[in-house]
């Protein structure tokens, strides 16, 4: 079991506002625009997937797709077109293909389970 960390502390988020603020303004005084950096940024840089980073994502292309700030905000009809999206660009990029969760779906893969104990 993962102990739960405490909440960043005030001094902290002060450090991290301090941070961002000093790196934002060296890169523009030395000329360096978001894109280009950022295109650099992720060479190489491995970063493990969780259920946040996926959901941000998620979030991401339902803001763009349909002007939803929350998922809690999609209907019925754009989840799916958001999960839709993303699976596809997902399996073409890394031949990954996720089946969206489904009260069938979950039925089934408990029968199996079941079958395979």
């Amino acid at each position: 079991m993962e102990k739960e960390e405490n909440q960043r502390s005030i001094q902290q988020n002060k450090s991290l506002h301090k941070y961002c603020t000093t790196l934002s303004e060296q890169m523009n005084e030395a000329g360096y625009d978001q894109i280009a950096v950022l295109g650099q940024f992720n060479e190489g840089m491995r970063l493990p997937w969780t259920m946040e980073s996926v959901k941000n994502i998620f979030r991401e292309i339902a803001r763009v797709m349909y002007g939803c700030e929350s998922t809690a905000n999609l209907d019925t009809k754009q989840i799916q077109e958001v999960y839709k999206v993303i699976d596809l660009r997902i399996s073409e990029i890394t031949s990954i293909s996720v089946e969206w969760p489904s009260l069938e779906a979950m039925s089934f893969e408990n029968i199996e389970n079941h079958q395979e104990n």
